[in-house]
């Protein structure tokens, strides 16, 4: 509640840097993501001083940045030219946090595409697996990535072509052989870390209906996730796939 009072007074950087800072590093993880919850629940009013951040020297206070915009979502918008950026840099833990920010914003950051579809050729495949999901999230816009793509899904990296396979389906035009082969790979987003992730599989699942019948009982457990988002994703997921 404090960190979000401090940030609604709009103080300039140099103000509320070091208070933010301090409040950050003695709290523990939990509290941490609080901190960033309560600073992301202010939308596009905070997004400016999110810019402000990303140009910064600090790693560190770039990717705390970066960590608030992927809360905000799509009011994070404005802050795709300096997300394109540092995705194209060389910091490979920046340019992950960069790409899973971009398919945060979604749609709305179709400027990145270019940025996203190049890390698709890098030979790390933590960057292919986040540039893929970046380029589903982002969804048709993206359709410039499905070569690139297109070749992912011969990956010897199973969770590359799995998302791969994702991406392909949320850019179109869908087909049988497409759903058979993402289905492995939403059951397996039902458990990730990332609650985004766990909603957009169990999104995703319910999108493509009867097909997904095989992930009824992967989503009826997901019905059980501490997140109310995924729960929500969940139960919906199983009324579509029920008919």
């Amino acid at each position: 509640m404090a960190a979000r009072a401090i940030a609604e007074l709009e103080p300039t950087a140099d103000v509320i840097r070091p208070v933010m800072e301090k409040l950050i590093a003695g709290a523990d993880a939990e509290t941490a993501d609080r901190i960033f919850n309560a600073l992301a629940s202010l939308g596009a009013r905070i997004v400016p001083l999110a810019i402000n951040a990303l140009k910064d020297s600090s790693a560190l206070r770039r990717e705390r940045s970066m960590r608030v915009l992927s809360k905000i979502g799509p009011e994070a918008a404005p802050a795709v030219p300096e997300l394109i950026t540092i995705a194209q840099g060389s910091d490979a833990k920046l340019k992950l946090e960069a790409l899973y920010t971009i398919a945060a914003i979604g749609p709305a950051a179709a400027a990145a595409v270019r940025a996203a579809t190049a890390a698709l050729a890098e030979s790390d495949p933590q960057v292919q697996q986040t540039a893929s999901y970046a380029v589903g999230k982002i969804g048709p816009a993206a359709k410039e990535a499905i070569p690139a793509l297109k070749k992912l899904t011969a990956s010897n990296d199973e969770l590359v072509k799995m998302t791969a396979i994702w991406a392909l389906l949320q850019i179109g035009p869908r087909n049988d052989e497409l759903v058979q082969m993402a289905l492995p790979l939403l059951n397996a987003g039902l458990t990730s870390q990332r609650e985004m992730v766990r909603v957009d599989a169990a999104m995703s699942l319910g999108q493509i209906g009867k097909a997904a019948s095989s992930a009824l009982p992967a989503l009826e457990k997901a019905t059980q996730d501490p997140s109310g988002n995924v729960r929500n994703a969940a139960a919906t997921a199983i009324k579509s796939i029920k008919g």
